[in-house]
């Protein structure tokens, strides 16, 4: 492919930052793309999600390959100035979410073909009612505008109302987010040592925001006799939201307060400290468009019990890996959990370099090669 090419990818959100996953997967996109016709530049705020993401960056990115500004509303000028520039036969524009593809509609009007605009399907609303009726006119706004459209998996097409227009018109893939392989970071405080390290609990965790239809409130009713009558278990919720006060409240009047811990936000690099501690992890949220709930804890070797969201049905085999629960209010949960106490399941991680962010930045690179092909052809 002889065309010069331009990747932009914006990898911050609104008010956070630099993002924890985008992170990793611009270090990826940049060694993919080097020494070939594409350039590469990821764009954020100046802001980071997590301590140390920006040091990450300069470690492994060129100079040139990176640019912090004050505000999201500046990337406008970075998209101006390489469709305006004749050096370039076409730009890419990797677009996360809703807003960031809504801003590029009039750059796609204006440079048509020049604009390849990519939009990943992060979040739309995929836990609330506003699902449905956003997602059905989101439909035929990528199918129009968009060039790509990134479901995260299969999953995702079923629960994007008319994702069909999209696919017919031959704009949908699936490529997911990555796992990271990062080191495994201890943490500096005695609290999750003391939790976590002795070997005589059984530890569940459920890596989750507080919010409704991560399904919280059902698990504790559901599991509240188990974790009576075995007082060695132990069940981590590791997330803030609307529900905790309710969910806390609802611990204490059940007496379960020593048997379930809310352990509110967690630094992100001490999750993998965190899951290779633990026995059992749940993913019971009504909806997940990808689910690194499901994938992380089965990385570091942790059964996952999960609903039939996101990832499971693609990686979870029954009473092997972890368990997937059908029913919509978790009935039978119990006596799957207990099943994975008594049994103590030890699993081992293979199969998961699929997931590799060395392996996701290979499919952009393939797919941005299809997609300028397609394009030279018109």
């Amino acid at each position: 492919m002889n065309k010069r090419v331009k990747v932009i990818f914006p990898a911050s959100m609104k008010n956070v930052g630099l993002l924890f996953h985008f992170t990793n997967l611009t270090i990826e996109l940049a060694r993919v793309f080097r020494n070939t016709n594409y350039s590469f530049l990821m764009i954020s705020e100046k802001n980071e999600q997590n301590i140390g993401l920006w040091d990450k960056v300069r470690e492994n990115l060129l100079d040139s390959e990176y640019a912090i500004f004050d505000n999201y509303q500046k990337f406008d000028s970075v998209y101006k100035k390489y469709l305006g520039s004749s050096h370039y036969d076409h730009v890419i524009i990797l677009t996360q979410g809703i807003m960031q593809f809504f801003r590029c509609i009039p750059y796609k009007l204006k440079y048509k073909n020049k604009l390849i605009l990519y939009t990943r399907l992060n979040s739309f609303k995929h836990g609330s009612v506003l699902r449905r009726p956003l997602t059905y006119f989101l439909s035929y706004i990528f199918g129009i505008f968009s060039d790509i459209v990134n479901f995260q998996c299969n999953y995702t097409f079923s629960i994007f109302v008319n994702s069909k227009f999209i696919i017919n018109r031959g704009k949908a893939v699936t490529i997911p987010l990555g796992l990271s392989d990062d080191c495994v970071v201890e943490p500096t405080d005695n609290f999750l040592r003391t939790i976590f390290e002795p070997k005589t609990s059984f530890k569940i965790v459920y890596l989750a925001q507080l919010h409704k239809h991560k399904n919280h409130k059902q698990i504790i009713y559901n599991i509240g006799g188990l974790l009576r009558a075995n007082p060695s278990v132990k069940l981590f919720f590791l997330g803030r939201g609307l529900e905790m006060d309710s969910l806390r409240l609802l611990v204490n009047r059940l007496g379960l307060s020593e048997q379930i811990i809310f352990l509110g936000r967690v630094e992100r690099a001490l999750i993998p400290w965190i899951l290779q501690r633990a026995d059992l992890a749940f993913a019971l949220s009504n909806v997940e468009t990808f689910g690194h709930v499901i994938l992380e804890p089965l990385y570091y070797n942790v059964p996952v019990i999960s609903k039939d969201v996101g990832i499971a049905s693609d990686i979870i085999m029954d009473f092997n890996n972890g368990f997937i629960i059908r029913h919509p209010k978790l009935k039978g949960l119990e006596d799957i959990v207990g099943h994975f106490i008594h049994r103590k399941y030890k699993i081992t991680n293979n199969g998961y370099r699929q997931y590799s962010w060395q392996e996701i930045a290979k499919s952009y690179y393939n797919l941005f090669d299809k997609v300028i092909l397609e394009k030279s052809r018109l």
